[in-house]
């Protein structure tokens, strides 16, 4: 295994997200506002923005996080969005996707989309995709394959200006409403439940757990519940010292999946730190994945430090190989205080860096 030398520094010691906005510029007459109700089914417009097309991520059918995503837009009860990736034939690739597993185990229903690469030379040359599909809680997204990435990216064809390209979507749903279906059942950690089994005690507050759950996705919790006296912890109240309630309960969320975590700027550091402390994972390479997926702008400092602190190689790799460094990126980290602690051979990673950008 060869490194790259920037790589084997953090080692010792984006994809950027790309912004998602509605445009002005649109393929579809504007829609009425609320939802269009009538007897052949509901319809709305998606639109999502791609500020550029050379961070694009390689197509994974089976990982849509990979993905660049619009908003969500419920439809009939539904909630909807677009994704684009490139697939290995170098082609622009785009998925419907009907994200309804995030509220019910159990649902289906049938769209009809008419998929659009708009033209913003000539409304006359949009590139137009029709789709018309079932779906259900196993088959929940549909790709097409559109334009190949070089005409997509030639100024001539019209598709791109300043840089961006718009896709949109107008979706009918038919039948009834997604709301038919049964939501997700809402956790509350702070009850007792048929699964529940132990009691962990953080900051004063009685949390119900799994202790299977608990065990299966941390190596600290399954030496602790099943180290040889499980049975004397059942149903008896442990404490959690130096464990931050707030940050415990968004990775309790994301070790049982509820779909409700909350990440953010102000609470990544903390669930990481937990997530480490606790040998959990998955949970480390899902906050990863999250830092990886931000906005270039989101909080540099931070993500260096946190690649650098838990050896996150994926958010290494994105940050030192992908990322074109400025001077401005250089300054934010050299007049933060997180450049103290990052260690020896990141910061001489950093330096080699500047060096081959040229920045001195």
């Amino acid at each position: 295994l060869v490194l790259d030398p920037f790589l084997e520094g953090f080692l010792g010691g984006g994809k950027p997200t790309l912004q998602k906005a509605t445009v002005l510029f649109s393929a579809f007459v504007p829609m009425p506002s609320g939802d269009d109700k009538n007897i052949d089914g509901v319809e709305d417009i998606i639109r999502l923005r791609i500020d550029d097309l050379k961070t694009l991520p390689v197509f994974n059918r089976h990982d849509l996080s990979t993905a660049v995503r619009s908003a969500v837009k419920r439809i009939n009860g539904f909630p909807w969005y677009l994704a684009a990736s490139i697939d290995e034939d170098d082609d622009f690739v785009v998925a419907v996707v009907c994200d309804k597993n995030v509220e019910s185990l159990l649902w289906c229903c049938k769209f009809e989309a008419e998929v659009v690469i708009v033209n913003q030379a000539n409304a006359l040359e949009n590139f137009v995709m029709s789709l018309r599909k079932f779906l259900d809680n196993r088959t929940f997204s549909d790709w097409v394959s559109t334009l190949d990435m070089h005409t997509l990216m030639l100024a001539s064809e019209g598709f791109i200006k300043d840089g961006e390209v718009v896709v949109e979507a107008r979706i009918k749903v038919r039948g009834e409403s997604g709301d038919r279906f049964k939501l997700r059942e809402t956790i509350d950690f702070f009850s007792p439940s048929r699964f529940s089994d132990v009691i962990l005690v953080v900051e004063g507050k009685k949390l119900h757990l799994s202790s299977q759950i608990l065990a299966r996705h941390s190596s600290y919790f399954e030496a602790l519940l099943y180290g040889g006296f499980k049975e004397s912890m059942k149903d008896k109240e442990t404490e959690m010292p130096d464990v931050d309630l707030m940050a415990f309960l968004t990775l309790l969320h994301l070790v049982y999946a509820t779909g409700d975590a909350n990440l953010n700027e102000g609470n990544v550091e903390a669930v990481l730190e937990l997530a480490d402390k606790f040998d959990a994972t998955r949970i480390l390479i899902e906050v990863e994945q999250f830092l990886i997926d931000q906005n270039p702008d989101f909080n540099l400092p931070l993500r260096l430090h946190m690649a650098n602190k838990y050896k996150l190689t994926a958010l290494q790799g994105n940050l030192m190989l992908k990322r074109s460094w400025t001077a401005d990126d250089f300054k934010k980290i050299r007049q933060s205080d997180r450049y103290f602690l990052l260690s020896r051979e990141a910061v001489d990673a950093l330096f080699d860096r500047m060096i081959e950008r040229g920045i001195y």
